[in-house]
C-alpha cells in the first residue's frame, strides 16, 4: 500500500489518474483522487459496441504516452489491462480519453537490474512473467500489445481453460491473425501488435520506439489546438515566466485550472503538442519552441 502511494505521489501526467492529496491517521490512509466517471475501458468498449482502427490506435497512443512517462521516471506498472484504464466522461461519442490507474503492482526499477517477482493478470502477462523468469519494464509493452489485439478483434491473443493453460499458451503458442476480422486491419496495425507481443523481451521494443511506429503515425491525427486556446494558454504561461520553478508552475497550472470538459481537452492537446519528446515532461526548450510558434502564428511581438 505504501509503495503504491509513493508511486502515485511521483506521477503527474495527463493520462495517469491524478492524486490530489495523501493523508493518514493512526488507523487509516486517505487517498483523494480526481473523479473519472466514464467507467473503465472494457466497459466503455462494450457500451460502444463498435471500434474503429483509428480510435484503437488513439487509445493505444494514450497508453504508451503514460507508460513512456512512467518508464522515464523508472516506474513500471506490471498490471496493465483494460480494467485499469479509466475513461473520462466525454460529450463526443467517437472519442475516448483514458487514464491509467491501479498502481498496486507498480514498482520502481533500476536500468541495470532485472525484476524477479512474478505478478499480474494472466491474460495480459508477458511470457517471462508466466515462466517466473527475470524481466524488465517491457512487460508493460506486452500488455499494451494484448490490449491492442483485444480492441481490434474483441478477443485476447492467447487463451486457456485455466491460469496454467493461459500461461502455457502465452509461452508456447504462435501469435495468430487468422480470424476474419484481421482482414480489415492495416498491415502496419498487425506489425505493431507483433512487435509488442514478441516473446523474447530482449527483442521487444521499448515504449519510446513504439511511439514512432508507422501505425500510430498513420492512424492518429495530430491534435489540433484552436487559436483561441493557444492564445489563452500563452497569456497564462507568461505569468509564470519569471518564477524559479517555471516548469513546476506550468504543470500545476494545467493540472489544477478549473475548466469545462472542452477546455480540458484543449489543454491536454496543447500539452501533447508541446511535449515533442513524448516523455510526459515539458523541458525549457519544448516550452520555448511552443511559445515561439504561438507568437509567430499570431504575430505577437
Amino acid at each position: 500500500m505504501k509503495q503504491e502511494l509513493e508511486v502515485l505521489e511521483k506521477t503527474d501526467h495527463p493520462h495517469i489518474t491524478r492524486v490530489f492529496e495523501l493523508l493518514e491517521d493512526r488507523k487509516s490512509y486517505y487517498v483523494i483522487m480526481e473523479l473519472i466517471s466514464g467507467g473503465n475501458l472494457l466497459e466503455k468498449v462494450i457500451e460502444m459496441k463498435t471500434m474503429t482502427e483509428p480510435l484503437a490506435a488513439d487509445i493505444i497512443e494514450q497508453i504508451l504516452l503514460s507508460l513512456n512517462y512512467m518508464h522515464s521516471q523508472s516506474i513500471t506498472h506490471r498490471d496493465l489491462k483494460p480494467e485499469n484504464l479509466l475513461c473520462e466522461a466525454s460529450e463526443d461519442p467517437g472519442k475516448i480519453n483514458v487514464k491509467l490507474t491501479d498502481f498496486g503492482f507498480a514498482c520502481f526499477f533500476k536500468p541495470d537490474q532485472k525484476l524477479e517477482l512474478s505478478l499480474g493478470s494472466p491474460l495480459y502477462m508477458a511470457p517471462e512473467l508466466c515462466a517466473e523468469e527475470e524481466y524488465d519494464q517491457r512487460v508493460d509493452v506486452w500488455s499494451t500489445g494484448v490490449i491492442a489485439y483485444i480492441l481490434l478483434s474483441g478477443m485476447p491473443p492467447f487463451i486457456g481453460r485455466d491460469k496454467d493453460g493461459i500461461y502455457a499458451s502465452i509461452q508456447k503458442d504462435a501469435l495468430k491473425f487468422d480470424k476474419a476480422v484481421w482482414k480489415q486491419i492495416s498491415p502496419s496495425g498487425i506489425d505493431f501488435i507483433s512487435k509488442c507481443l514478441c516473446k523474447d523481451y530482449n527483442e521487444r521494443p521499448q515504449v519510446a520506439e513504439l511511439l514512432e511506429h508507422p501505425w500510430l503515425k498513420e492512424m492518429v491525427k495530430t491534435a489540433e489546438v484552436s487559436g483561441k486556446m493557444q492564445l489563452e494558454i500563452s497569456a497564462n504561461l507568461a505569468n509564470f515566466r519569471k518564477t524559479s520553478t517555471f516548469q513546476a508552475g506550468v504543470i500545476s497550472f494545467i493540472a489544477n485550472i478549473q475548466t469545462t470538459s472542452n477546455e480540458l481537452e484543449g489543454l491536454r492537446d496543447m500539452f501533447k503538442k508541446l511535449d515533442t519528446s513524448k516523455d510526459g515532461v515539458l523541458d525549457k526548450d519544448e516550452i520555448q519552441e511552443g511559445m515561439t510558434e504561438i507568437m509567430e502564428m499570431f504575430h505577437i511581438d
